[in-house]
């Protein structure tokens, strides 16, 4: 009995959470604001800047690839058979 008042109680308060999450998306998601592309850029620019202004005051190079560490090893060493 008291085994199906446990199971009684989590599958409610999961249900409940459930219901909680589901209203606060909904409510979050309800109303969108919806502005044009020039509204748009105008306020990304005061809120901190775009990827045109965060791109010119860092490098332009793209980070270059590194190799993984064991491969860079095996090619400054030699390959373990190499020593034998």
């Amino acid at each position: 009995m008291a085994g199906g008042i446990l199971i009684l109680f989590v599958l409610c308060v999961s249900l409940a959470c459930t219901l909680g999450l589901y209203l606060l998306l909904e409510s979050e998601t309800s109303n969108p604001t919806v502005v044009d592309r020039a509204d748009a850029e105008r306020d990304a620019k005061a809120r901190g800047g775009t990827r045109e202004h965060a791109a010119s005051s860092s490098s332009a190079r793209p980070a270059e690839r590194r190799e993984d560490d064991s491969d860079s090893r095996a090619k400054s060493e030699g390959s373990y058979w190499d020593e034998r």
